[in-house]
């Protein structure tokens, strides 16, 4: 490990993505670092800003970087659908969160927020972990920190790798595009036409969504 920044305070930054598509699974990630110009200088930020090709790139840097730690917890469909039974995604949403941040153990942690209230949703992630972490949580945080902006980085390659996967073994069976996995044209057309074929909604498919049981119900 460098020397450079050994002396600061760990701080981290958690992301997700992938929180409202219907295929696919919800990732959570974080990073920690001693010295945030580390991820600056590699160009980390909100991953959306970002081509696919630079943020693959990024992502190899962070996992690659002996200064970076990197934590990813990836929720299955299947799984939110079972957890959504009981709870709001919110709080699956917020488990995950906590478990990152008692993995990686900051000083500091920025969160970028799941809740419309972001300073709600910071004092709930502040509850589990150990008490002598700092929580700033914030809306757009991956835009104003360059932790969070990392970790939302390798959230998204992480979905978009999980999707490419889904769709490398659906797509043959219907000679379709999947999608984004989102609610864009080539997703609804896939889904729509998987259930007409089929009778079922395939694979990787979140089947609590109102959305995928709504056509469900109009396709069979």
């Amino acid at each position: 490990m460098s020397n450079r920044g050994l002396e600061r305070p760990m701080q981290a930054g958690i992301d997700e993505a992938g929180r409202a598509p219907v295929l696919g699974p919800l990732v959570v990630a974080g990073v920690a670092v001693r010295d945030p110009a580390v991820l600056a200088e590699m160009g980390c930020r909100d991953s959306k800003r970002l081509s696919r090709t630079k943020r693959e790139a990024i992502d190899r840097m962070l996992r690659s970087h002996p200064d970076v730690r990197v934590e990813v917890h990836e929720i299955a469909p299947d799984v939110l659908d079972a957890e959504r039974q009981t709870r709001k995604i919110t709080d699956i949403v917020l488990d995950r969160f906590r478990a990152i941040a008692r993995a990686l153990h900051p000083r500091v942690l920025y969160v970028d927020a799941a809740d419309p209230d972001a300073a709600r949703f910071g004092r709930a992630v502040a509850e589990r972990p150990p008490p002598d972490i700092e929580v700033v949580s914030e809306h757009k945080a991956d835009d104003t920190y360059p932790v969070v902006g990392a970790a939302s980085i390798v959230a998204k390659v992480a979905r978009d790798a999980a999707v490419a996967e889904l769709a490398r073994r659906l797509e043959p069976r219907l000679g379709m595009q999947l999608g984004s996995g989102y609610h864009d044209p080539h997703t609804d057309r896939f889904l729509r036409a998987w259930v007409a074929k089929f009778g079922d909604l395939p694979e990787g498919t979140r089947r609590s969504w109102a959305s995928a049981r709504r056509l469900l119900s109009e396709g069979t």
